[in-house]
């Protein structure tokens, strides 16, 4: 079975600005493997309009036309996972919960430049294609 690539925010913010090491993994990877939380598309959407920039509207835009949004996760999944972590104590970002829970429920592979905070998430492979 061909791996699918959740992608995260952040990975489609450094292509959206020209990380040509983004753009070689997403054309490596399959563009069709690769896809985005409904959730990113909104907190693309909301960078774009923030910025004032008719151009990166269209940008964004033409990335959403591009790539297959995946609605969001299983209620349950994510009920469990965020009740987990919330009883260790352990806070993150709303959004952050759904993405990890989407990427687990479809056993996607979430890419991002923000390993750390997503590895407290049992089930969730990650990876990250941004170069340093």
């Amino acid at each position: 079975m061909e791996n699918k690539y959740l992608i995260d925010t952040n990975i489609w913010i450094f292509l959206l600005h020209g990380d040509k090491d983004i753009a070689h993994k997403i054309i490596s990877a399959g563009e069709g493997a690769c896809c985005l939380s409904i959730i990113t598309a909104y907190e693309l959407m909301f960078g774009a309009y923030k910025s004032g920039r008719e151009s990166e509207i269209l940008k964004v835009n033409n990335l959403l036309e591009k790539y297959q949004s995946i609605p969001l996760a299983n209620p349950n999944l994510y009920a469990s996972k965020k009740l987990g972590l919330t009883k260790k104590g352990i806070m993150i970002d709303e959004f952050d919960f759904i993405i990890a829970s989407t990427a687990i429920e479809n056993n996607f592979i979430l890419v991002t430049d923000n390993i750390k905070h997503f590895s407290r998430f049992d089930n969730l492979e990650l990876e990250n294609w941004r170069k340093r």
